[in-house]
């Protein structure tokens, strides 16, 4: 897994190596535990902001709208919902044209076990988008949301997927307590 930071400040420097030292044991817990593969990740460590723009960017490279197009998410209710819970992220996991990339808010994180659990859940998320048919429905999701094609009830019934999988994505935060603890937990 390759590991950067973006919008460097606070603990971003000691967040990047945790990550570093744990992120392929972290990966290992879970596909042992889902029975599946771990794709290539790129995990980028950033602040709300970089999260923000870093996922619409990648959105839009997968919806097939480019930057400064005027593509934009159509906001129905259930949309607003999740841009506003968008802000109070720990971390996602977006598709982008390269695969698949986690975007881990380490101003949002409270020590390096917070952070642990927050790369477990988002590796859950890793291996669920790498499911073809969740790959496929995750792609066909994005461009209804970005308008690029009309919206159809596999929308909302999506949703339900995307609900079941954050479910399993939190009870999987647990098997980051089988990962080495960190020298400094403050």
């Amino acid at each position: 897994m390759y590991v950067t930071v973006h919008r460097s400040g606070g603990r971003q420097g000691l967040y990047k190596a945790r990550v570093e030292q744990v992120a392929d044991a972290a990966g290992q817990l879970v596909t042992d535990h889902m029975g599946s593969r771990m794709p290539n990740v790129r995990i980028i460590l950033t602040d709300h902001a970089g999260m923000t723009r870093l996922k619409e960017r990648a959105d839009r490279e997968v919806a097939g709208g480019e930057e400064g197009s005027g593509a934009r998410p159509s906001l129905s209710l259930c949309d607003g919902l999740a841009v506003a819970l968008q802000s109070s992220a720990l971390g996602q996991t977006v598709l982008d044209r390269r695969g698949i990339l986690m975007l881990i808010n380490g101003w949002r994180q409270k020590n390096l076990r917070d952070l642990d659990e927050t790369l477990v859940h988002e590796l859950v998320h890793c291996v669920q988008l790498n499911v073809p048919e969740t790959h496929a429905r995750q792609i066909a999701f994005i461009r209804q949301l970005y308008n690029v094609t009309p919206r159809t009830s596999e929308f909302g019934a999506y949703m339900k997927v995307v609900d079941d999988q954050e479910k399993e994505a939190y009870d999987l935060e647990r098997l980051a307590r089988k990962l080495p603890p960190p020298a400094d937990d403050e």
